[in-house]
């Protein structure tokens, strides 16, 4: 399968989001190819291109052979006669369907799992940058957050070729996020719930407490979800 040659840009966001504690870490060892790290099966969310529509907010419809790719947090087509190429400008999406998961664009590509009343959530898996180990003057390596952005170039019009040069460590994420009255997504954290529901913030304290309720599990995210449906919005 051939691939488009593009320039590939990793923000390093550092900031201060839930993230599971399960999460895994990779280290991309420098020379190596970010995608030896990563098989077709963890590159992408579904095992093959599948047939779908996107829906852009003018109105049209496209169909195509679509995947989403978690590694770089795109929504990936199959042209003719079989290239991949990813959707420019997510910004003028409004919904991405396949099979009968349904994805949005939101700051990258958001899949919504639960819509009712006032109420959306979505999940978003990604690979996130997290730091480059450098080299101190004693040739140990460290980390840093001082580069705020990492690019690399992915060439030769085959595979993309993301070789790095220096050591870099890279994070599995699967992060939920909520919306209130079709506004934009926030991750969900205690901090975002007091924030979206100010004038309810003790009922969802004292709701969180006494269901145990953790915010990085589906089930537990739907039956806060439930409860919030249930507080009115002031």
């Amino acid at each position: 399968m051939k691939y488009i040659i593009l320039t590939f840009y990793c923000i390093f966001i550092f900031n201060n989001y839930t993230i599971a504690q399960n999460e895994e870490t990779i280290v991309i060892k420098a020379g190596t190819n970010i995608f030896n790290y990563f098989p077709f099966n963890e590159r992408y969310k579904y095992p093959e291109f599948i047939p779908g529509k996107v829906v852009f907010n003018n109105g049209l419809i496209a169909s195509a052979s679509l995947n989403y790719s978690i590694l770089l947090n795109e929504m990936q087509f199959i042209a003719p006669p079989a290239d991949t190429f990813s959707i420019a400008d997510g910004e003028n999406i409004r919904y991405v369907f396949i099979e009968s998961d349904t994805f949005l664009f939101d700051n990258g590509y958001l899949e919504l799992f639960y819509q009712e009343g006032f109420i959306r959530v979505a999940q978003k898996q990604y690979v996130k940058f997290i730091g480059i180990e450098k080299q101190d003057a004693y040739g140990m390596t460290s980390s840093t957050a001082a580069i705020e952005t990492y690019r690399s170039l992915q060439s030769d019009g085959i595979s993309y070729n993301l070789t790095v040069g220096e050591d870099v460590k890279l994070r599995k994420i699967n992060q939920y996020y909520i919306s209130i009255e079709n506004s934009k997504f926030y991750p969900v954290t205690k901090r975002n719930l007091k924030k979206l529901f100010p004038q309810n913030k003790n009922e969802i304290k004292t709701f969180l407490k006494q269901n145990s309720v953790n915010l990085e599990n589906r089930q537990d995210l739907l039956k806060l979800t439930a409860f919030l449906q249930n507080l009115k919005l002031e």
